[in-house]
């Protein structure tokens, strides 16, 4: 069992190590080739347009480096329970990461405003999911709705994330939550967000997380952690 557990571990470090490597190709490419461009450019008319598709790229590939060290830190991360409040945590993320120029309604349901629960990784899963709505928001829709609930049941927490953004195609319902998987091509992320939120609950937490199928209306996540 042990044998088997490690094989796979294995597996995916190497998909891991690929798949990074081949996605972190694409911007250095872009960027040498924006060099040649600037260099070759007579009177440097252009290179102001250079400058900021270089920046742009250079930001690409900083997000990138950025979720791929998370990855390796929640791995390696052990697990530390303390007190946490939920609606101060979901606040502090929603401030630091939603644009000021973008509409974003939050909600709250809670009829317990405190999870006794790991606050790095419980932090990391929040700002994951938060970042995915964000990153699905439908652009045609004036408001961008999040809402986030969270109830306490006999024997687990259960967290719910739903927005009304772009809806997942159902038969990608199991393979969103794989690494580096992208289900639209309206995706401008590096497909690892729910792959981070999954690694968190399922290994780290011991716990489930979900697409709930039969919210029809919104976009909807489901955490259930055990007490």
């Amino acid at each position: 069992m042990l044998t088997k557990k490690r094989l796979l571990a294995n597996e995916e470090l190497d998909h891991f190590m690929y798949r990074s490597a081949h996605d972190l190709k694409g911007p250095v490419s872009r960027l040498l080739g924006l060099c040649y461009l600037g260099n070759i450019d007579e009177g440097k008319v252009n290179l102001q347009e250079y400058l900021n598709k270089l920046e742009n790229t250079t930001k690409e590939m900083e997000n990138m480096l950025a979720r791929l060290i998370r990855v390796s830190e929640i791995k390696s991360h052990s697990v530390v329970n303390t007190e946490i409040d939920i609606e101060s945590l979901t606040k502090k993320i929603i401030d630091q990461i939603v644009p000021k120029d973008v509409q974003f309604i939050d909600f709250y349901s809670l009829n317990e405003k405190h999870i006794v629960s790991d606050v790095f990784l419980i932090s990391t899963l929040f700002e994951s999911l938060i970042q995915n709505a964000l990153d699905f928001r439908n652009t045609t829709k004036l408001k961008h709705n999040l809402l986030i609930s969270f109830e306490k049941g006999v024997d687990k927490e259960i967290i719910r994330f739903s927005n009304n953004g772009i809806k997942i195609d159902l038969k990608f319902k199991e393979q969103i939550f794989e690494m580096f998987f992208k289900g639209t091509e309206q995706s401008n992320g590096v497909g690892l967000g729910l792959y981070i939120a999954q690694i968190i609950v399922v290994r780290k937490l011991k716990g489930k997380i979900y697409l709930n199928t039969e919210n029809t209306e919104n976009t909807e996540f489901v955490i259930e952690l055990p007490i």
